[in-house]
């Protein structure tokens, strides 16, 4: 689900028709926004992406963004659909959303390029998720998966995520 242009109520009820179909759901939402983040959390997505990152210390704030305290700073609201309406004992929805929900950061910026391995390495980070249209349209290259752009950022994600023990990932781009 991508929430650009789709309504909140759009997404939210996306969202619940994936849940009932026992499908989780990721959803791209603005670099930063925290309200909209929340809002998606509050409504049983299982994760956020978030575009356009530059550096460890956006994406700390972005961490915080979907975690509650100790870990970030995220308000709980405990009537919502991710808790199942308060069905969900308190302690077990605060620990689910702390520990499962996952984060999702676009490498797609030169900033992030260069400083991925400390991206990487922030706690609350899932997945390292390269966009290689934006990246190079950044850089002012091609689009064009087996440019050497493309493939150092693919061999520099791959080395970050696996010495941080999380994922990282790109769309599967076919030039024909």
């Amino acid at each position: 689900v991508d929430v650009y242009g789709v309504r909140k109520l759009t997404a939210a009820t996306l969202i619940q028709a994936a849940r009932a179909a026992d499908t989780d759901t990721v959803v791209r939402v603005r670099n930063g926004e925290y309200g909209m983040a929340a809002r998606i959390l509050d409504s049983g997505a299982n994760g956020i992406m978030y575009p356009q990152v530059r550096t460890p210390e956006d994406v700390a704030q972005l961490v915080a963004h979907t975690r509650f305290a100790p870990l970030g700073r995220r308000g709980a609201d405990y009537a919502v659909p991710a808790s199942l309406y308060s069905l969900m004992p308190w302690d077990k929805f605060l620990s689910y959303q702390n520990e499962q929900v996952k984060l999702l950061v676009q490498i797609e910026t030169p900033q992030a390029v260069e400083r991925i391995d400390e991206i990487a390495a922030v706690p609350g980070v899932s997945l390292l998720f390269i966009g290689p249209g934006d990246l190079s349209i950044t850089l002012g290259l091609p689009v064009d998966p087996e440019a050497p752009h493309i493939i150092d950022v693919m061999e520099r994600t791959a080395k970050a995520a696996q010495e941080h023990g999380i994922h990282w990932g790109m769309p599967v781009l076919n030039h024909q």
